[in-house]
């Protein structure tokens, strides 16, 4: 029970946390891009995007009165206090119990006993997200160290690399959001922009498995998986029309019904496998 409220204590300090991306700068620097932008649309035309009020540019309600923007919220709360918190312990208590049976009781005081258990522990955790960048920047540190003999330390602000504090400061918030912003030509290849990762997210049929890289458009463009429309009239959230029999309205369906899919995807390869099977013994055996 502490676990879970000290859990719930570090989700509700995620707005004075600086290595949180809903830090109350980066909402704050958010915020003042969303009015520039509504500033120069407003300038275009007599409404911005058929909103006549800045509230009305933040809260559309073609955005906001979509079933799809609460099941939103309703999932960020409840994957950071119940999901999330689940999901690390069942990583982390079946690893513990699974460490415990291979290597006996380690005493978590000697650092050279404890060497097995935090190795077993390392590789289950890996598959946490934020433990997979942490690995990358210490394998870039790691290749510094051998070619100069030491690894150089992070420039921060705020106890942040400076890089990912500026690509937080710069409208990693927008992302996820309605508001379209594309910077103009090149550039657009090299830094990531809010609407490389909307592209990334739309149903459109040419933007399917694009965008991926995360901060980098350049990856994108490397492996050709890059695409960057001049505007977002083609941009459409949500998933294709195959898929919109999949009744994800709720936050339990969110976590069940990919299994679902999944075993309706698994057990038709099984019974043909079968039939295959029964088919090939009467081949093998003739009825007399």
């Amino acid at each position: 029970m502490d676990s879970f409220l000290d859990h719930v204590m570090r989700v509700v300090a995620y707005p004075v946390d600086p290595n949180n991306r809903i830090f109350a700068l980066y909402l704050l620097s958010s915020l003042v891009i969303v009015f520039a932008i509504y500033l120069v649309k407003r300038r275009k035309s007599d409404e911005a995007d058929g909103e006549s009020s800045f509230v009305g540019c933040l809260f559309p309600k073609r955005v906001w009165s979509h079933p799809s923007a609460w099941l939103d919220v309703r999932y960020f709360f409840f994957h950071q206090f119940i999901g999330h918190f689940l999901m690390l312990g069942l990583f982390a208590g079946p690893a513990a119990l699974a460490c415990s049976w291979t290597i006996g009781e380690v005493s978590v005081h000697d650092p050279s006993a404890a060497q097995p258990l935090v190795r077993w522990k390392g590789t289950v955790v890996a598959f946490v997200y934020n433990v997979g960048i942490g690995m990358g920047s210490g394998a870039v540190a790691g290749l510094f160290f051998n070619m100069m003999g030491y690894a150089p330390s992070l420039p921060s602000l705020l106890g942040v690399p400076i890089l990912m504090f500026l690509f937080n400061v710069v409208g990693y918030n927008l992302r996820h959001s309605h508001v379209w912003l594309r910077w103009p030509g090149v550039w657009s290849k090299v830094f990531p922009s809010p609407a490389h990762h909307h592209v990334h997210h739309s149903c459109h049929p040419n933007h399917l498995d694009k965008n991926f890289a995360f901060m980098f458009p350049l990856w994108d463009v490397l492996f050709g998986t890059y695409i960057m429309p001049e505007d977002n009239k083609d941009v459409k959230f949500g998933v294709t029309e195959k898929d919109r029999g999949n009744e994800l309205d709720t936050c339990v369906n969110l976590y069940v019904n990919p299994f679902k899919d999944a075993w309706r995807l698994y057990r038709p390869k099984r019974q043909s496998t079968a039939e295959t099977h029964a088919e090939e013994e009467i081949n093998h055996h003739p009825a007399e």
